[in-house]
């Protein structure tokens, strides 16, 4: 076994033990968080190892005091260049429960680490919470992103992103609007958190709330269109997104499957995008195996008469 696999060994053993030690070393987490970031530094070990060592906000705040050392140590352009190669989601590495664009803009405003926000996602989300309309949306796209950015499969992304948590928030899951809440650092409140989100994944929406949520997206039809209309790698992008919301979200029962036949029957994706999705190897997005299987029926039909 090499030494960087012993490493990353070797902090799941330190990570598992972190409430045990902290009981003992209440600053235990920032010691930790110095010893790894000089680890990073040396490259003994990768930021997206770390990021995976700690899934799903696991003793929260640590990544983000490894970024603050490794800010302070080996500066900004190093730290956003090291952050954009290993691909870590930022926003999953929040607790369960506490999430969303604009709690992640916030909690990296406040530990110093502004300059890492996704800007453009950050400032969508921004203009749907001060205007959802989908005449003011387009207008601002138009005005204020770069005509070639529009293009870009990250702009699709961040769009999609936003439209999706907005659209949810308002029917669905009402909890992704609630992202302004005060962070809730302790272990209690973070298994509450946990439990609370498990809970709503597996419970079925009601009929009115599913109805709500078509409508919702029946306004926002055209502005999909006009971006991703005969584009199949925007489309693809689009179905990307939906896929990493739904993982970060912990695979709500249901949510995935329904938000495939809403962009089909509304033809915001067609049915090449959703086929070059099934086949696609793509390790950049999280959660495509359990995205295959409460899917794979429907693709299954999609293909056999694409092929009839």
């Amino acid at each position: 076994m090499n030494q960087k696999k012993l490493l990353v060994l070797f902090l799941q053993e330190v990570f598992g033990r972190m409430s045990a030690l902290e009981a003992e070393m209440p600053l235990v987490k920032s010691m930790v968080a110095g010893h790894v970031a000089r680890g990073v530094a040396k490259g003994l070990i990768s930021l997206s190892d770390v990021a995976g060592a700690l899934p799903q906000g696991q003793h929260y705040p640590l990544f983000l005091l490894v970024l603050q050392q490794l800010a302070r140590t080996q500066g900004r352009a190093w730290l956003t260049q090291g952050l954009a190669q290993a691909k870590v989601d930022l926003e999953s590495l929040l607790p369960e429960g506490n999430r969303g664009p604009e709690r992640l803009a916030e909690v990296l405003e406040d530990r110093g680490l502004g300059f890492l926000l996704p800007r453009l996602q950050g400032d969508l989300w921004r203009q749907l919470k001060a205007d959802p309309s989908a005449t003011a949306l387009y207008r601002w796209i138009r005005d204020s992103v770069d005509s070639q950015q529009q293009t870009q499969p990250a702009f699709v992304h961040a769009l999609v992103t936003c439209l999706l948590r907005y659209i949810l928030g308002q029917t669905t899951m009402p909890q992704l609007l609630n992202t302004n809440q005060a962070n809730n650092d302790s272990t209690d409140n973070n298994e509450s958190a946990v439990q609370q989100q498990q809970q709503q994944n597996a419970a079925a929406p009601e009929r009115a709330q599913l109805d709500k949520e078509r409508e919702l997206l029946e306004r926002y039809q055209a502005l999909l269109r006009a971006f991703l209309g005969e584009r199949p790698a925007l489309q693809l992008a689009a179905l990307y997104a939906l896929q990493t919301l739904w993982h970060s979200l912990g695979f709500p029962k249901g949510m995935l499957l329904r938000w495939f036949v809403l962009l089909y029957d509304l033809e915001i994706v067609e049915e090449e995008a959703f086929l070059k999705w099934k086949e696609d190897v793509n390790d950049d997005y999280p959660g495509k195996g359990k995205a295959l299987f409460q899917v794979s029926v429907l693709l299954y039909c999609w293909a056999f008469f694409h092929h009839a």
